[in-house]
């Protein structure tokens, strides 16, 4: 121990030549309080400085540029379902789970386009696996109405999300349930299929002149049916409370409700390769992507992009029992998320309203079984979700989108896949090209433009269309919406139709 006299190692260290005794540390630098009121001015504003600093950058990197490129994305005709499909990710679910629950959100904002009493198609796709993850069918089925078959659409997602999510089912559907309940505002996309509506559907007529874009409404019959599918699943659905209305309003067997079944695997889609991309697609009898390997096989993809519309017409004129089938509507739902797992959903009600039977349970039911010939006992559909990738580079260029109608598809595709247009024409030019609704009736074939959407046709493509006999007429509203995610490299590039007036979220 030192003598109490000696200089400890403390004050050698902080005595002179420049201190003196009385400010070393183990005496106050300031004797005086008042010499320390500038000292703490100094660190305060530091301190405020700091923390404004550290706001701004917390600002900045959730709504700001990605400064990083982003790796996932959610793209649907519904910002909120685009949001909802985004905060599923951002929780640690994967794109299935994404996908999944935008779907819902879908069949919520846009009743009229799909929901509960639809069907469709789901692609996924493990690109860093370079192989199709799986492939579902869940149309809709046959039973003894004519017009309203089967709803395969709560059967399909659920079997995607117990074979490929993560997270846990009821966390998919909460959102939905939370916004039913809480409110949404009404699209211009509802408000426009007023003008489908047929004189003898007094509960939807009831329910849909009413609304006005832009207010807010609820759906609280809705939000418990999907409250009762959140907690017991698919069986209260097919075999359970909700089955019976469905039963008694749109005359459906209870047994072929309750033996609907998932169509799935791998092997029910197919690759094919085109101008250097292979297209990934269903290809089950009945289905947009039989039809659209079909029409590939006689389209040039190196043709000028100008004359997209035209050749596309051509190509779908070989197909004329195809081209007589009406027109399907639907929702386009794609995600991709940070392990390059790429999802495609393609859900719909058949045409625009369905069958028009509005269930007190707050869905549409379909009419799928009236719009087109049946093959085997699911509804024709000419939906198809697609996915492309550059073949032989990894990192190269890839696509996820789907389209309601594969007429529309075709069109689509056609301006991904062309060589014009790689790597030197933006996703939205490409998107928002315009684009026609082919069909056929018993003496003439019809091109249906969209007199709304900008660009319109050109003169060049009107005129080509003549030649070959289309008659030229005015679209429908509302227009079919095809969302796109664009892959190269680590960066991702999503586009919202602006026909489905949705939002690409990435993150």
């Amino acid at each position: 121990m030192s003598a109490p006299n000696e200089t400890t190692a403390i004050n050698s260290t902080n005595s002179a030549p420049y201190l003196s005794a009385d400010r070393s540390e183990l005496a106050p630098l300031f004797t005086n309080p008042q010499e320390t009121r500038g000292l703490r001015l100094i660190a305060g504003c530091f301190t405020i400085i700091s923390l404004l600093i550290s706001l701004a950058l917390a600002a900045q990197v959730r709504y700001g540029n990605h400064q990083v490129a982003p790796h996932g994305s959610v793209v649907s005709d519904s910002s909120y379902c685009s949001r909802i499909g985004a905060s599923i990710i951002e929780k640690g679910g994967n794109s299935v789970d994404a996908a999944i629950a935008a779907t819902f959100c879908m069949g919520l904002v846009h009743p009229h386009l799909t929901g509960l009493g639809g069907g469709g198609l789901m692609l996924i796709y493990d690109h860093r696996q370079h192989r199709i993850k799986d492939c579902l069918d869940f149309r809709v089925s046959q039973s003894k109405n004519r017009d309203v078959g089967i709803p395969g659409l709560v059967a399909g997602l659920y079997q995607a999300h117990y074979l490929h999510g993560s997270a846990s089912w009821e966390e998919l559907l909460a959102p939905s349930i939370r916004m039913a309940r809480s409110g949404f505002g009404v699209s211009s996309s509802l408000i426009m299929a007023k003008r489908s509506l047929i004189a003898n559907v007094s509960d939807l007529r009831t329910w849909l002149e009413p609304l006005q874009q832009g207010s807010i409404i609820t759906s609280p019959q809705l939000a418990d049916t999907l409250s009762i599918i959140s907690a017991l699943g698919p069986d209260a659905f097919y075999n359970g409370s909700l089955t019976k209305e469905m039963v008694e309003k749109a005359s459906l067997s209870p047994v072929d409700m309750a033996r609907y079944r998932v169509e799935r695997g791998p092997s029910l889609c197919s690759e094919h390769i085109y101008n250097g991309y292979k297209v990934i697609a269903p290809s089950l009898s009945g289905t947009g992507g039989e039809f659209m390997f079909k029409a590939l096989d006689h389209l040039n993809l190196s043709a000028s992009i100008e004359s997209t519309v035209p050749l596309v017409g051509q190509a779908l004129l070989g197909n004329q029992s195809e081209l007589s089938w009406r027109i399907h509507s639907g929702s386009v739902v794609v995600a991709t998320d940070r392990s390059d797992l790429y999802v495609s959903i393609v859900s719909g009600l058949g045409s625009v309203l369905g069958s028009q039977i509005l269930t007190s349970s707050g869905f549409i039911l379909n009419n799928a079984m009236e719009m087109a010939p049946m093959v085997g006992s699911r509804a024709t559909h000419l939906a198809v979700p697609f996915i492309c990738v550059q073949n032989l580079f990894v990192c190269g260029q890839r696509l996820i989108s789907g389209a309601p109608d594969v007429r529309d598809g075709l069109q689509l595709i056609f301006r991904l896949l062309n060589s014009e247009t790689y790597y030197n024409v933006s996703l939205k030019s490409l998107v928002d090209a315009p684009r026609v609704r082919f069909t056929a009736s018993t003496n003439e074939v019809q091109a249906w433009a969209e007199d709304r959407q900008v660009p319109a046709l050109s003169p060049v493509e009107i005129a080509a269309l003549k030649e070959l006999g289309f008659k030229l007429t005015m679209a429908q509203l509302p227009y079919p919406s095809l969302n796109v995610i664009r892959k190269f490299g680590d960066t991702v590039d999503p586009y919202a139709d602006p026909r489905g007036m949705g939002e690409a979220i990435y993150f």
